[in-house]
């Protein structure tokens, strides 16, 4: 009985082994299917994001048009000599 249970307890180690070499099926298709979930939420947060880059690329350079504008303004009262404190009021 004991040489049986010995017996048995090396199977069943040698298919642990096994089991660990190949990997368990059903643990990698979980796995897979949970890793194929966090990739499609950080796709769209990755749009998201570009989306956002984009509208603040927008306004920036709205503000360097509205600001150059200014700017040209300001270096032709300097070049004149007819620089003010309020200048961009």
């Amino acid at each position: 009985m004991k040489s049986k249970v010995k017996v048995l307890k090396e199977i069943i180690r040698i298919m642990a082994e096994r089991i660990d070499d190949i990997g368990d099926p059903g643990y990698l298709r979980r796995k897979n299917a949970e890793l194929l979930a966090e990739l499609a939420v950080s796709r769209r947060e990755t749009a998201q994001l570009r989306r956002d880059l984009s509208d603040l690329q927008r306004i920036v350079q709205d503000l360097k048009t509205t600001m150059g504008s200014r700017d040209a303004d300001y270096e032709v009262r300097i070049r004149k000599g007819h620089l003010t404190d309020n200048s961009y009021t």
